[in-house]
């Protein structure tokens, strides 16, 4: 049987090597939280991948312990493709996430009461960033009380108001933004709760 030699060069200290060696060690970072596309990384063994990893996650990559997958920190706006995730009990971060992941479980269960305890928005889904999937899991399970236009009356902190009386009635709720993502600049702040739980309380 022949083997075949399969040479790569290391990322960390440049080196030619046997991919196949028993020492090698592969790094997949996947360039954007919704797609398979990804990139390999080759190191010739552990040390010159931790040499790698010391420098570059974070700054260029960041782990999602939801899927177990390296991704890309930011896309190319420089906007950050992580985001904070609160646990139920609204006691503190339980994770950051990526924005896939973080869109999975926003739309799941709701933003926690931690996103409307200040007078500034946090947590929820941008319009322009929300994936196909997540636009038909929000039209599919989720129904719109109001749509607030920012402005000198209705502020930040006045919506997140209206969102802590909705969750004081049992709702799940969760903030949508019209705007520009990557300047932060909200138009109009969408807010919806679920739809089973709407229906139950015929919207009260």
């Amino acid at each position: 049987m022949t083997v075949v030699t399969i040479w790569a060069i290391c990322e960390s200290c440049g080196r030619q090597f046997d991919a196949n060696s028993p020492d090698a060690k592969t790094l997949t970072v996947y360039r954007n939280p919704f797609s398979e596309d990804h990139e390999d990384y080759f190191f010739c063994d552990e040390e010159c991948l931790n040499v790698y990893e010391r420098r570059y996650h974070d700054e260029m990559y960041t782990y999602c312990p939801n899927c177990d997958k390296m991704i890309t920190t930011n896309d190319n706006y420089g906007a950050s493709y992580f985001r904070c995730l609160y646990d139920g009990n609204d006691e503190g971060v339980d994770d950051i996430v990526c924005e896939k992941c973080y869109e999975e479980k926003i739309i799941a269960q709701g933003q926690s009461a931690v996103d409307f305890a200040n007078s500034w928005l946090m947590g929820g889904l941008w319009m322009d960033r929300i994936s196909e999937e997540g636009r038909k899991a929000l039209s599919e399970q989720y129904v719109t009380i109001s749509d607030y236009r920012l402005d000198r009356e209705m502020t930040p902190a006045r919506c997140n108001f209206q969102a802590r009386k909705m969750r004081e009635k049992g709702h799940k709720v969760l903030m949508v933004y019209v705007g520009n993502s990557r300047h932060a600049e909200v138009k109009i702040v969408s807010a919806m709760i679920k739809k089973e739980e709407a229906y139950e309380r015929k919207l009260d």
